[in-house]
């Protein structure tokens, strides 16, 4: 598995735990699973922050390598309906810290900005951001961030 080595950082190789964690992140990816989020991971596998950030980061990663867009908790919202978390995930999962809130909108937005590049990489044309939104369900934020992934990549 010289691939999902490739992808932990110097600090995670260091703690065995953090290494599965992201190789299990990277496997998921491999074959393309539905993307935990943070809390989730943490409550459903016992992760420590750190695993759950390490498999999160290997699971964009592989994910953005391949092109591939993953399902997740938000993919599956529409504007008017209940909000999916609320839904499908246990309410203490939605008690989340503002922190962890920011982090994760974080990494969907590098993530989005990967898989634009990859798209880029591959020769595939630019969508235009309507197109993201209505059949991806991305947000203003994300399809921007996708859009700047391909456009950095076109100008290398």
């Amino acid at each position: 598995m010289k691939a999902g080595v490739e992808i932990v950082n110097s600090n995670t190789v260091r703690n065995p735990e953090i290494t599965r964690a992201a190789r299990l992140g990277y496997n998921a990816a491999l074959n393309k699973c539905f993307r935990p989020n943070l809390q989730l991971l943490k409550i459903r596998n016992n992760y420590t922050s750190e695993q759950a950030i390490a498999y999160l980061d290997a699971f964009d990663k592989k994910a953005a390598r391949d092109g591939y867009v993953p399902l997740s908790d938000t993919t599956f919202a529409e504007p008017e309906s209940i909000n999916v978390q609320q839904a499908i995930l246990p309410s203490f999962v939605l008690n989340i810290s503002e922190q962890d809130k920011k982090e994760l909108q974080e990494r969907k937005l590098k993530h989005c900005k990967q898989v634009g590049e990859n798209m880029a990489k591959r020769g595939l044309p630019c969508p235009d951001s309507e197109l993201l939104k209505e059949n991806h369900n991305y947000t203003d934020e994300e399809s921007s961030a996708y859009i700047d992934g391909y456009k950095r990549f076109r100008k290398k």
